[in-house]
């Protein structure tokens, strides 16, 4: 009963998400302005850039619907126990905790038969590796005891600033809680040092699901 209704639950969703796709289409085939009698062309509330994410969205979501895929979004304040309820939920420790923000950037954890040891999969480094390079020149530049005044570098941020001046990219695939750990704690750190020397961290590049870090395990 349970099995048949969950067939026909995302059989349904799958209809109405090709219908949401078709009516896409249509739209692709509309003129981006509608000409007036002696009034200048109105624009539409849409175009080709608008319409192309629509198809990504669309797409992603029939992609998780073929695969009986389900997203939980857990979110809330800073150092409100995110971490240690997923870690929880999944049953092992996949997130590191520590007294500092840990979750600055989010991080899908997904559920994998027959994954028993964690690994993180960090497709879309290339936004992060562009800001390292930018960091590098400030800090070259820059003060080291203003630097303090406004940032306090512990032992992970030291390690950080110096992975940054030697140049070392982020991998795009770590095995084990302690290497995953480790780069997530990096990439959280690398949120406070972008801040304090005045470099906008790529958060637009990670607004779309597929570009976030991916933790699987069983």
């Amino acid at each position: 009963m349970y099995t048949q209704t969950l067939y026909e639950l995302s059989q349904e969703a799958e209809r109405l998400l090709q219908l949401s796709r078709q009516q896409l289409q249509l739209l692709e085939k509309m003129p981006l302005s509608v000409p007036g009698d002696d009034a200048p062309q109105r624009a539409l509330p849409w175009s080709q850039p608008n319409i192309a994410e629509r198809h990504a969205m669309l797409n992603n979501e029939l992609r998780k619907i073929s695969r009986l895929e389900m997203v939980l979004a857990i979110v809330g304040t800073m150092k409100a126990g995110k971490s240690t309820t997923i870690n929880a939920i999944v049953g092992t420790e996949v997130l590191p905790n520590r007294n500092r923000p840990m979750t600055a950037l989010p991080t899908l954890i997904r559920h994998t038969p027959g994954q028993k040891e964690p690994v993180l999969h960090f497709s879309h480094v290339a936004p992060i590796d562009c800001l390292i390079q930018k960091l590098q020149q400030r800090l070259r530049d820059c003060d080291i005891k203003h630097l303090t005044d406004v940032l306090e570098i512990d032992k992970d941020m030291r390690a950080l600033m110096q992975r940054i001046e030697n140049g070392v990219a982020f991998e795009k695939y770590y095995l084990g809680a302690q290497p995953i750990f480790h780069c997530l704690k990096s990439l959280n750190d690398l949120v406070r040092l972008a801040k304090a020397l005045d470099v906008d961290f790529p958060f637009s590049a990670y607004a779309a699901i597929e570009h976030i870090p991916v933790i699987e395990v069983e």
